[in-house]
C-alpha cells in the first residue's frame, strides 16, 4: 500500500510542477506580448508627434499666406492698384491649395 499512496504522491507531484512551469510559461508569454504592446504603443506615439508636428507646420505656413492675404486686401481697400489685385488672386489660389493639399494630407493619415 505504501507503494501505490508514493505513486499517488508522484502524480500529483509531477502535475503541480507542470502546473506551475505551465503558469510560468504563460507569464513569461504574457510579458512578451506586453512588451511588444508598448514598442508599438511607443512607435504610435512617435509617428502622432511627427504627424502633429507637420501639421503645425503647415498650419503655420497656411497663417503666413493669410497674413500676406490680408496686408494685400488692405493695400487695394487703401487705393492699390491692379497688380495688387492680381497679387491678391494668387494668393487666394496659393492658399486654396494649400488648404486641399493638407486635408487630402490628414485623410491620408487617417487611413494609414
Amino acid at each position: 500500500m505504501a507503494l501505490g499512496s508514493a505513486k499517488k504522491q508522484s502524480k500529483v507531484h509531477d502535475r503541480s510542477v507542470y502546473v506551475l512551469f505551465s503558469l510560468i510559461q504563460a507569464v513569461k508569454e504574457t510579458n512578451d506580448v506586453n512588451a511588444r504592446l508598448v514598442n508599438e504603443l511607443n512607435r504610435a506615439q512617435q509617428d502622432y508627434e511627427k504627424i502633429r508636428g507637420d501639421v503645425r507646420g503647415e498650419l503655420h505656413e497656411i497663417r503666413k499666406e493669410l497674413q500676406g492675404f490680408k496686408q494685400a486686401v488692405g493695400v487695394v481697400i487703401s487705393g492699390g492698384n491692379a497688380s495688387n489685385v492680381t497679387e491678391i488672386k494668387n494668393n487666394v489660389f496659393d492658399l486654396k491649395l494649400d488648404m486641399r493639399m493638407l486635408k487630402e494630407y490628414m485623410v491620408g493619415r487617417k487611413g494609414c
